[in-house]
């Protein structure tokens, strides 16, 4: 609350601290206090630093102190949200996974910090996560050690279950983290939790070395997997794009510098189980902890703006475009792609509902939607658009229409069937 003046040096002071740790500000300036402050002479460098949270730790003396003696058991790996900030993380994720045999296991966010080629990837935990990634954080027992970068505790990738590890050792820059109490993740886990607060690649650097000269304890091999699922894929009725068909074949056309935004309808859940493992070209972020449909927009609209020389896509629900329908005309010279999954409902109602309540009448889901001409929308908003054909002949060109440079923003119509099933949903469990 920007309401007093002798304090803003110091309000502001803290804006910066909380934006350097990703996290949001939001500045509320009442009218009178404004038409009541004076102009003066402010601080133009203030040379603040963020606090420390907790006491830091040398990485080396926490491995030293718990690992140099290596009980049974073994060592996983897991990207969380925040290490989706750092642009090295990807090739010292694969380091730690190569030098420990580690597997290692992401939330949807935290694949933007794992590379496509890391050798032991298990893929996608949690809400539309991957067969292997499940099969891996259920199997985990008191005598595993989980090193987690970024701990995950949100509904959507650990689905509310603690991690069962004997030991959690949290890499972190914050320790006031999503889903943290105190600064600590203590009561998200079964067994010891333990956490490094600092500078995430500069740790992980420092453990990947300590690993590479203590090799007795490594794990003797993990398992390779090069298909993450156990379970196929249903397919589409009727004249309707074959959802699974069609992450498959865009997964193949990604260029660089493209970024995408799921938003809360079935593309938040679908893509990460059929394309297993993150593109080195695109990267992809959703605001499932939220589940606030039709963010993804604004998401798409601000990341073009930051950089303009992104290739930007969101991939939104029919139910969701309802929600920013409206402000089409002013993104129209933007260049985004946004693709509409039109299935004429609320998905993710209709397929969780046939689970929760089996003995209802689908007419009760309150599920159902009109139909709507998206394209003819667009067009009438300054868009160029398109509908994408049924046997995905056009996705193609539609893909290089998206990638030329100087163009309006483009809508494109994606006809789905809403009872086609293919990534789980593990929150019906808890409903």
């Amino acid at each position: 609350m920007l309401d007093d003046i002798e304090s803003l040096d110091e309000q502001l002071a803290a804006v910066w601290e909380q934006l350097n740790q990703s996290k949001p500000v939001a500045l509320v300036l009442p009218p009178d206090a404004l038409s009541e402050m004076t102009s003066p002479a402010f601080d133009t460098d203030m040379r603040v630093r963020p606090r420390d949270a907790v006491e830091r730790e040398r990485p080396s003396a926490f491995l030293q102190h718990h690992l140099s003696h290596r009980r049974k058991g073994r060592i996983v790996v897991m990207a969380g949200d925040e290490a989706a900030r750092y642009p090295d993380l990807p090739y010292l994720t694969t380091r730690l996974c190569e030098v420990l045999k580690a597997p290692i296991l992401w939330s949807i966010n935290g694949a933007n910090a794992v590379s496509r080629n890391n050798p032991y990837g298990y893929g996608y935990l949690g809400f539309g996560g991957n067969d292997r990634a499940a099969e891996l954080w259920d199997d985990l027992n008191e005598h595993d050690l989980l090193i987690t970068i970024g701990y995950c505790a949100d509904e959507y990738t650990t689905n509310f279950s603690p991690a069962k590890a004997g030991l959690v050792w949290n890499i972190t820059a914050s320790a006031y983290l999503y889903g943290s109490a105190h600064g600590s993740f203590r009561h998200q886990v079964a067994g010891e939790f333990q956490q490094t607060v600092g500078d995430v690649a500069a740790i992980l650097r420092e453990t990947i070395l300590w690993c590479q000269a203590h090799p007795q304890i490594c794990n003797e091999e993990s398992p390779v997997y090069p298909d993450l699922n156990t379970h196929a894929f249903e397919r589409a009725r009727g004249n309707a794009v074959d959802i699974a068909a069609f992450y498959e074949k865009l997964d193949g056309l990604w260029q660089p510098d493209s970024v995408g935004f799921d938003d809360v309808c079935l593309a938040y859940k679908d893509r990460q189980y059929v394309t297993q493992r993150p593109h080195p070209y695109a990267k992809m972020y959703s605001l499932y902890r939220g589940s606030a449909m039709g963010g993804a927009y604004g998401l798409g609209l601000g990341a073009k703006i930051a950089s303009p020389g992104k290739h930007v896509f969101v991939f939104s629900g029919d139910g969701c475009f309802r929600l920013y329908g409206g402000c089409l005309m002013e993104a129209r010279q933007l260049g985004i792609t946004l693709f509409v999954l039109d299935n004429a409902s609320y998905g993710i109602v209709e397929q969780g509902l046939s689970k929760v309540l089996p003995d209802t009448p689908a007419r009760r889901y309150h599920g159902e939607l009109e139909r709507m001409d998206f394209a003819a929308m667009a067009r009438a908003c300054g868009w160029l658009s398109v509908r994408l054909s049924p046997d995905l002949s056009n996705l193609s060109d539609i893909m290089r229409e998206a990638y030329r440079q100087d163009r309006p923003s483009m809508l494109v119509e994606v006809p789905i069937d809403s009872h086609q099933i293919v990534g789980p949903n593990p929150r019906l469990k808890n409903l």
